[in-house]
């Protein structure tokens, strides 16, 4: 039945999700896998609910929890189209796995935000791009909540300062969707487009983004942006104390 049936509905149900604007390259992977596995189960009969679970959780060092249940929730979706066409097709219930427990979000003060700003102003070397460049940077991610990833890649063409209202083009980002975000007035005050801004953002022309090699760099070996770095990336379990008077430049 795997053979004449289900991989060519998984090729339909990809083609649908694909057509709605999704990735489908991580989906195309497991399901393969899901139905190689099927198929040692018992390829001659209907898909059981029991397989998609024994399946989402063969052990791995490389998987946690959150992972399991990442892997059930694909094939879930996946069964619940193919039963539209297999009426004997077992679909696994919600809640059989826990997901990750995400951390709750920490809100900054304006305080803090001013806080972590001066401290990129004190990085080093003397005299140059880097206290502006991450000053910059964590302006913008505090004005616009954009991600990390986004504000790196923007180039000169996406800041639209001249633009009714002043605006970002966001291109291509998560679920490849692309997004105009308002810039509010104070923001768009800063002449980003100016010759020597445009360098300290790292750009030089509309088709060059901002090395992400370098922002990382930064991020990883200075003591104020490390902090940062966390904070965005990670988030913390607690109040970050560091922002409270522990942020000092390191020599560069």
């Amino acid at each position: 039945m795997s053979e004449n049936l289900w991989r060519p509905r998984l090729e339909s149900y990809l083609a649908v999700r694909e057509a709605m604007g999704h990735s489908v390259r991580a989906e195309r992977k497991l399901l393969g896998e899901f139905l190689d596995f099927a198929d040692q189960k018992g390829g001659a009969g209907p898909i059981r609910a029991e397989w998609a679970l024994d399946w989402a959780c063969m052990l791995s060092p490389r998987r946690g929890v959150g992972g399991q249940a990442g892997r059930l929730s694909v094939v879930r979706n996946f069964l619940t189209y193919l039963r539209a066409f297999i009426a004997e097709t077992e679909v696994p219930h919600h809640g059989l796995l826990s997901g990750p427990n995400r951390r709750k979000p920490y809100l900054f003060s304006a305080d803090e935000i001013r806080c972590m700003l001066a401290a990129t102003m004190e990085l080093g070397p003397r005299n140059s791009l880097r206290p502006h460049t991450y000053n910059a940077l964590l302006g913008l991610l505090a004005s616009t909540g954009l991600r990390v990833g986004e504000a790196i890649r923007l180039t000169v063409a996406d800041v639209q300062l001249m633009a009714t209202p002043s605006h970002l083009i966001i291109r291509e980002t998560k679920f490849a969707k692309s997004r105009l975000v308002p810039l509010h007035a104070t923001a768009a005050e800063v002449p980003l487009n100016t010759p020597l801004n445009t360098e300290i953002l790292g750009v030089s022309s509309s088709k060059t983004k901002m090395p992400s090699h370098f922002q990382r760099m930064a991020f990883s070996k200075l003591r104020p942006v490390k902090a940062l770095f966390t904070m965005l990336f990670f988030g913390f379990r607690d109040k970050p104390k560091i922002l409270m008077g522990a942020l000092r430049p390191v020599a560069a």
